[in-house]
């Protein structure tokens, strides 16, 4: 029975995590998407006086950098470990597993 419960709590972790990654990727995503594209860039070509081909080349590195920011820190939040030492899945099935180990040498 208790190995079954574990079993649930993580498939319950499980699913939790993977429903927030959803949301939160959207949510994050359409934030960095209007912050970074319309304040930075704006700020660079508002008050600098460099040609159209450096803005443009500017423009490009910074959303790069922006979506791949964005995509690492998505990454490293929604990894299965990082899950995993919040909701200490390893100590409940560390129990399960040591409780199942003396009942069956008793």
């Amino acid at each position: 029975m208790k190995i079954k419960a574990a079993r649930a709590y993580v498939l319950g972790v499980k699913k939790t995590r993977v429903f927030f990654l959803g949301a939160l990727f959207v949510f994050i995503s359409f934030v960095f998407l209007i912050n970074g594209l319309s304040l930075i860039q704006a700020a660079f070509f508002t008050y600098s006086s460099w040609s159209s081909e450096v803005r443009f080349f500017i423009a490009l590195l910074l959303g790069a950098l922006e979506f791949f920011g964005a995509i690492g820190i998505l990454i490293y939040l929604f990894r299965e470990e990082t899950w995993g030492k919040v909701f200490e899945i390893h100590k409940v099935v560390n129990s399960v597993v040591n409780q199942e180990d003396k009942n069956s040498k008793a």
